[in-house]
């Protein structure tokens, strides 16, 4: 009887712990452009996608691009004058990338990029 509650707790933990790890995860990039601090972000949600480009101030352009394998598509999110940019996207094929752009037209910009495939994240 012991060792049936103890095999039950451990396969209901090994089951929840597998549930929360793919539920939902995230990949951030941070830098700065003319000392302002930028992030870019990435994160996905079952075949749920999101990116945004995050400024600290306000930037003269900031925008964030995401695309996938074999999607007919890109979703982009162009800004001015913004401390922000996101889109969001179902990609059924699960293997996506983000662009992410800020700057204030003074010669220094933050661009970053975000892969996503197979189950991890990888900068572009």
């Amino acid at each position: 009887m012991k060792k049936k509650k103890y095999l039950a707790a451990l396969l209901f933990s090994v089951g929840l712990i597998s549930t929360l790890s793919m539920s939902a995860s995230a990949h951030t990039v941070v830098g700065s452009c003319n000392n302002i601090r930028c992030e870019a972000v990435l994160n996905i949600v079952g075949k749920s996608f999101r990116a945004g480009t995050y400024a600290d101030k306000l930037m003269a352009n900031i925008s964030v691009t995401l695309d996938g394998k074999n999607e007919w598509w890109i979703d982009r999110d162009e800004q001015n004058l913004e401390k922000e940019a996101y889109v969001k996207a179902t990609i059924t094929s699960l293997d996506a990338w983000s662009t992410h752009h800020a700057d204030n037209n003074r010669g220094d910009a933050f661009n970053r990029g975000i892969g996503y495939k197979n189950g991890s994240f990888y900068k572009r």
